[in-house]
C-alpha cells in the first residue's frame, strides 16, 4: 500500500489547559511561564502504562478509519511528576482518520524514507493485508476520497513528531 502526504488543514481540541492567557505553540506546554515542548506518545504504549485494558495484537479494527483520533503527548516534568496532553483530532469535511501507531503491531515492514511523499506498509499475514485492502477501498471508488494516516514511526517524519499521509 502507498499513501500520498496531503495538504491538509487539521483541528485540534485540547480538553483541558490550565494557563490561560498564556500562549504556546503546538505541542508546547507552558511550565511557570517557559513553554516546554511534549513529544508524543504512542496510544498502546500509554494505555499499557495507565493500567487500561489492551486490545489484543490482532485486532483488525485498529485498521478502521474513524471521525476522530486521540493524540498523547507527554514529557517528564519536575520533580517526578509526568506532563500529558490529550488531544483529540477532527479532520476537515468528514475526512476519516486511521491511527499508525494503533495497528502497527499489525505490520512487519514500514517504509517511508524516500522523498516522494509515500509510505510502504507490509503486513504479518495475508489475512491482516486483505482487510487492510477491503476496509481502505472506498478511496478507489471515487477521485475526491481519501483519508488521514497519521504516522508516528523513525523515519515517517521529523523526530519526535506525527506525520500524516
Amino acid at each position: 500500500m502507498s499513501f500520498k502526504n496531503p495538504f491538509l488543514h487539521l483541528a485540534f481540541t485540547i480538553p483541558f489547559f490550565p494557563f490561560f492567557g498564556l500562549s504556546a505553540a503546538p505541542g508546547d506546554v507552558l511550565v511557570g511561564t517557559s513553554p516546554m515542548a511534549l513529544k508524543p506518545i504512542g496510544i498502546n504504549d500509554f494505555e499499557i502504562a495507565t493500567g487500561v485494558r489492551r486490545r489484543a495484537a490482532e485486532d483488525f479494527s485498529h485498521l478502521d478509519p474513524g471521525t476522530q483520533a486521540q493524540l498523547i503527548y507527554g514529557r517528564p516534568g519536575n520533580d517526578g511528576q509526568l506532563l500529558l496532553a490529550n488531544m483529540t483530532l477532527f479532520a476537515p469535511d468528514g475526512l476519516q482518520i486511521v491511527m499508525m501507531e494503533r495497528f502497527e503491531p499489525l505490520t512487519s515492514a514500514v517504509d517511508c524514507k524516500g522523498d516522494d511523499g509515500e509510505m510502504s506498509l507490509t503486513f504479518k499475514s495475508q489475512e491482516i493485508f486483505d482487510h487492510a485492502i477491503n476496509t481502505w477501498s472506498f478511496i478507489n471508488e471515487a477521485q475526491e476520497e481519501r483519508f488521514l494516516l497519521i504516522a508516528n514511526h523513525d523515519g515517517c517524519g521529523p523526530d519526535d513528531e506525527r506525520q500524516p499521509y
